[in-house]
């Protein structure tokens, strides 16, 4: 069998941006499906009043020493990151948490059979099955193994994440492959680009298992407003309501700058002893944080993952911009949005075991020859 590679969270590295992947608009990311698509029209939308910025306390007083309270999963699976559409990556922020990035040609027998303790741990374990060229067309790339993989995890406490693209596939194959169960989603016809405005309640948020939202909900002091720039083809969803599994609804969001029609962004659904949290829009498109930060909070992440330099410019750019409300929109919408997607988190290490017959998550590795071309 072959390795398994795992990634750390370096204790001591600075914050490296991460290369991104230029979003391709033509070719497979646009033919997921025949679907008209929907896209934001400047001559026809009105442009949305803009409410007020208000000054935060925090930005005029020395901020209080408040921080993030997220239980991160101990083993997370990233599916798909080669190809990857998505160029968000779990962010570990200062919890050590175990990484394995992998293509979906990778899942077999092998594999499933080599989880063993991951699946047992008290700790969560995160698998993301990633928007990628492997799940475009509304199919997974070995799709038989893929199917074979969510099945066994049916059986375990464990969180499922689809988006985009990895959602289309697994609506457009659920009743292929699980007919004894009726998808709880159905896919629209139609596909969206451009502007999009997601919006949901904080204790919605703050309820959700998946820790991302759990972030967004203890980064905001009220509820959740966030813009998106999304890449063309983004699927559309809604709840099936022919199916006895209700998915509970996280956030909704509407296309362009007229709030007509809402649309299902994110929801999380228990199926079996797992449980799914869905979405469509990325972390990595994020353009505009609409609702209220708490800086005071984001301050602190950025501190303890990006050091005390990144920290100062923080803080000077918070001084500098107190005037200037849309200045200061635009950097905190820019911190969050690197924070959400992972790109502001300290660097991380690939280690690679010595092959054995041990399980592949039955313990961290201590010791290994580092990979500087992870991520």
């Amino acid at each position: 069998m072959s390795s398994l590679l795992l990634e750390k969270t370096a204790e001591t590295s600075m914050f490296q941006p991460m290369e991104q992947p230029e979003l391709q608009s033509n070719s497979s990311i646009d033919q997921p499906m025949e679907q008209a698509e929907l896209q934001s029209n400047s001559s026809i939308d009105q442009p949305m009043e803009q409410p007020e910025l208000q000054s935060n306390s925090s930005i005029d007083q020395p901020m209080e020493q408040e921080t993030l309270t997220i239980n991160n999963p101990k083993f997370v699976f990233e599916i798909g990151r080669c190809g990857a559409y998505d160029t968000s990556t779990f962010n570990t922020g200062t919890t050590p948490t175990f990484c394995k990035n992998m293509n979906y040609d990778n899942i077999n027998d092998d594999f499933i059979a080599s989880l063993g303790d991951c699946l047992l741990e008290p700790e969560l374990t995160l698998f993301r099955f990633l928007c990628s060229e492997q799940c475009c067309s509304n199919k997974f790339k070995n799709q038989d193994n893929v199917f074979k993989l969510i099945k066994e995890l049916l059986k375990h406490r464990v969180l499922l994440e689809f988006s985009d693209f990895s959602l289309g596939a697994l609506i457009a194959q659920w009743n292929k492959y699980l007919p004894e169960m009726i998808c709880p989603w159905k896919l629209l016809p139609i596909t969206t680009s451009g502007e999009f405005t997601m919006s949901g309640l904080k204790t919605d948020f703050e309820s959700s298992i998946h820790p991302t939202l759990q972030t967004i909900a203890q980064l905001s002091d009220t509820d959740i407003e966030i813009k998106f720039n999304n890449a063309g083809g983004t699927i559309l969803y809604e709840i099936n309501e022919e199916s006895p599994i209700v998915p509970t609804i996280i956030s909704q969001g509407f296309i362009g700058r007229v709030n007509e029609t809402k649309y299902l962004v994110h929801s999380s659904t228990k199926i079996g002893e797992s449980t799914f949290i869905t979405l469509n829009s990325h972390w990595c498109n994020l353009t505009s944080v609409e609702s209220n930060v708490n800086t005071a909070v984001l301050r602190d992440y950025i501190l303890r993952t990006e050091g005390e330099n990144s920290a100062m410019e923080f803080d000077n750019s918070m001084e500098e911009n107190i005037g200037n409300p849309v200045a200061l929109k635009r950097d905190i919408s820019e911190s969050v949005r690197r924070m959400v997607s992972g790109q502001t988190q300290k660097k991380k290490t690939k280690f690679v075991e010595n092959d054995s017959d041990d399980e592949c998550c039955s313990s961290p590795p201590v010791s290994g020859r580092q990979n500087t071309n992870a991520w």
